[in-house]
């Protein structure tokens, strides 16, 4: 039988093409959806207003240059990490607190926020700290130059504000950038794959930023919540992470106002906080 050149030779081209293309499958890429699908998603999911829960909590602060943070003096290390259990309370969009226990379950550190005040309640020593929570306050006590409001959203979990114009998409990395970086809190996102949610952004504040990590989200009661979240300065290695515990319907419950108050005995010392 003989094959006429004319024929065989196309025939060969394609077969090899076929071969190329579907037999060896090479820089196959799972693009993530559009940019528009992705901010729907994100902004279609439902916020986190407020909580009660127990937590634990950690942080690392590697010191300041003009001395010892109070942390340092008066939860006892200098270099290094702190950790301990701890009860949460905080309602968007200007009310927080913390409880921090000792190693017996016993109060040992109150952290109490309300708009721009702070106060911090050093229990056994009966000392109160009173301040502004701002990122001053905030990068001497932790590392972390950071508002009360952009605390608040990264415990909420932080999202794309603006519309699709204002952002470019990596539909391969999965990276949502800001077309304007140079405004102030202008927010990178690294999206998860599976459920289209932030895993990471970065935070832009003047002259500094800030990385946020976001890991085991659940769906409780419709709402997308990140049980693990961790808090860091990249310029200088500090962090704060938080790590929620079980969490059960009445930590969605209204929140009394009143819990966000102190009671603070009359024979204790007041010391300032880094105050202008």
């Amino acid at each position: 039988m003989r094959f006429h050149k004319t024929i065989f030779i196309p025939f060969l081209l394609m077969l090899l093409s076929s071969c190329s293309l579907h037999t060896f499958p090479e820089g196959e890429v799972d693009f993530f959806p559009d940019k528009e699908k992705i901010l729907l998603k994100i902004k279609s999911e439902k916020s986190i207003r407020s909580i009660r829960a127990s937590v634990s909590f950690e942080i690392f602060f590697p010191g300041t240059k003009d001395g010892k943070s109070i942390l340092h003096e008066e939860i006892g290390f200098e270099e290094g990490s702190f950790s301990a259990n701890a009860f949460l309370v905080w309602k968007n969009p200007n009310s927080f607190r913390m409880e921090i226990l000792s190693p017996f379950g016993n109060p040992y550190l109150s952290i109490l926020a309300h708009n721009k005040s702070l106060k911090i309640f050093h229990v056994s020593k009966q000392k109160l700290y009173i301040g502004n929570f701002n990122k001053k306050t905030m990068g001497n006590l932790f590392g972390i130059p950071m508002d009360l409001h952009i605390f608040l959203e990264i415990l909420s979990v932080l999202r794309p504000k603006l519309g699709s114009k204002f952002y470019k998409f990596d539909r391969r990395k999965g990276i949502l950038f800001p077309l304007r970086k140079e405004l102030e809190n202008s927010k990178t996102f690294w999206i998860d794959k599976s459920l289209l949610m932030p895993k990471k952004v970065e935070v832009l504040l003047v002259g500094q930023k800030i990385d946020v990590h976001y890991d085991s989200f659940v769906k409780f009661n419709g709402v997308y919540f990140s049980k693990s979240i961790l808090i860091r300065n990249p310029s200088t290695k500090a962090y704060m992470k938080i790590d929620i515990g079980e969490l059960n319907s009445s930590e969605f419950g209204s929140i009394p106002s009143s819990i966000f108050s102190m009671d603070i005995p009359s024979n204790i010392s007041i010391h300032r906080l880094f105050m202008d």
